[in-house]
Parts: structure tokens; sequence; C-alpha cells
């Protein structure tokens, strides 16, 4: 599918964020806020989204708006992020609370029967994580510019590209940009991240409200930072401590579709054609000149994909 220039193609018409209905769940020791669109049927798939860093539910809200007419889309601010409860420890964010926090979820919203489950960035490696350790909750995964957990800290142990790519981990998890920001102040912060998105009709004025008020927020930067404190990924030309990737079966058996920007600077093409050691029945969709979030820079092309991996037959999902 070529490149849409018009921006109306680009960015469509994104839904009233007031048409979003809200609920709040006691899970896991948290209060998750969940955005939802989509009148529930008992014929309808379930789409649960999980957003990446530092994001929140409404960077989903035009992929969701064309989604909802055959879907219940489903988009919680994760742990420490925007509406949901923001825990103080480092510990708190270890990889093992947060695939719980997705169990819970998914025992909330979907109890009887398994979802299709949608990450980007930090949340497609959850999503990915949680699709190999509980297979039978997952009925598709859709991954955009993300990658499995494990083939992530294998290649960042033998590609210095992406080790160097992944530099800014090491960073976050310092404090540096974390005092930097704190000291740099919320309105500062915000016009460097979001400008250029509001100018190029990426980012609504309504949404981008939403991110000043979630970013201004006490302690949000640090519960972000969290993640990657917490997280076991380490940049080095080897493990340096026991391998835990080796810990567990990784392997995927849902049907998966990637999603891939080709002109991503964070996550390279390595990420990309070593995904399918890990899954199996693997689809992949290549955007030329797209970057890291194709939710912002393409969320039409984004949906249709979605749409259409979503409405195949498991068999026929490859």
């Amino acid at each position: 599918m070529p490149p849409a220039h018009d921006p109306k193609e680009k960015f469509g018409s994104e839904p009233a964020l007031g048409a979003f209905d809200h609920e709040f769940i006691e899970l896991n020791g948290l209060e998750m806020h969940i955005a939802k669109l989509g009148r529930p049927s008992a014929d309808k798939p379930i789409l649960i989204f999980l957003h990446g860093f530092p994001d929140l539910w409404c960077g989903w809200a035009r992929i969701m708006g064309q989604l909802s007419g055959s879907c219940v889309c489903l988009a919680p601010d994760l742990r420490g992020y925007n509406l949901t409860s923001r825990p103080i420890d480092v510990a708190d964010y270890a990889p093992s609370h947060l695939l719980a926090d997705i169990e819970a979820l998914i025992a909330a919203l979907s109890p009887d029967q398994p979802v299709i489950l949608i990450g980007h960035d930090w949340g497609g490696i959850l999503a990915s994580w949680f699709a190999a350790l509980h297979p039978t909750k997952i009925r598709k995964l859709v991954l955009i510019n993300s990658t499995h957990p494990a083939h992530f800290q294998r290649t960042l142990w033998t590609d210095p590209n992406q080790r160097a790519a992944s530099a800014y981990i090491e960073h976050l998890r310092s404090g540096v940009a974390e005092t930097l920001w704190l000291q740099a102040g919320t309105n500062t912060l915000f016009e460097s991240r979001t400008a250029p998105l509001r100018e190029s009709g990426a980012m609504s004025e309504a949404e981008a409200d939403l991110y000043k008020a979630a970013w201004a927020s006490p302690m949000a930067w640090t519960a972000m930072i969290h993640w990657y404190r917490a997280s076991p990924f380490e940049l080095s030309d080897g493990p340096s401590r026991e391998d835990w990737t080796a810990a567990t079966n990784w392997q995927i058996s849902c049907p998966a579709l990637l999603i891939w920007g080709d002109a991503d600077p964070i996550f390279l093409p390595v990420l990309r054609d070593g995904l399918h050691t890990y899954v199996h029945d693997l689809s992949v969709i290549s955007l030329e000149g797209i970057g890291h979030n194709p939710l912002r820079e393409r969320p039409m092309v984004v949906a249709a994909h979605i749409q259409a991996f979503v409405e195949k037959p498991a068999s026929d999902a490859t």
C-alpha cells in the first residue's frame, strides 16, 4: 500500500474523545483505567491495545475508531501511566507484575473467550511476552514496531548496531533524563515532544491536552522510567548474569501480525527479521518510510491491516 499524502488519508478523523466509555477496575493491587469503544456483542472479537513509552490510551484513539464497528476495543493506561495507579518502588514494575496486570485485565474483561492482543513499543514486548506464557488466553497477536522479549535481549547481546540504538535504555535508567525532564517542567517537555505531532495533524489538541495532564502528574516520569529500571534487558556483548532468556518456552503459537515502519531508528530491521524464530505463524507488513510510531504516522493504514488480519480465519492468518 503506497504512503498516503493527504492529511485526511494519513490521519483520518479522530473520534470525539467524549465518545469513549471509561472504567476503573481494581486488579493486581492497582486501580487500572480502561477506555472502551464499540458495542459489545457475542459475535464481536475483543481487542486489547497496549501502549508504549511515554504514551497513554488515547494514542490508539484513531485506530479504535476505525475498528469499533466490528470489534470491541479496549485500551488501558498501563501500570504507572496516566490515570492508572502509580506504585513507588522500582520492583513494582518488574515484568512479573506487568504480566500479572494483563492476565488480571483479560480475566476481568473477557473471562470466557481469548482476546486479540495488540501492542506497540513496550506494549508489544509485553504482549508477545504474555502470548508466549499464556497461549490459551490469546486468539491472535498484533505487534507494531515491537518484538519478542527474548529476541530483543539476544539481539542486544549479539548485534552492535541494535545495542547502540538501544543506548537510551541506560540513559533512562541512570536518572539523567529523569532529572532533566523534571527540571525542564511540563510545559517545555510537552512542547518539545508534541509540537511536531500537533502541527502535522497526527495529534489533535484535545488529545494533546490529555498528554499534558498525564505528564504533569506527580511522579509520572519516574513511574514510566521504572519500566526500564525493572526490566531484565542488558546492553552488553554477552550475558553478565544468568541467561534469563533460557528460562522458559518462548514460542508463540497463535497467529501473529507484525506491522513495521521500516525507517525506525529505535528498533532496527534485525528485530523484525529474526522474529519468526519465536513466532512461527507470522505475517509481516512493512511500511516504507515510516518511523517508530506508525500509530501516529499512518493510523488509517495500520487500522486497515489490523482489520484484515482480525477477519481472516485462523488457518489463513498467514
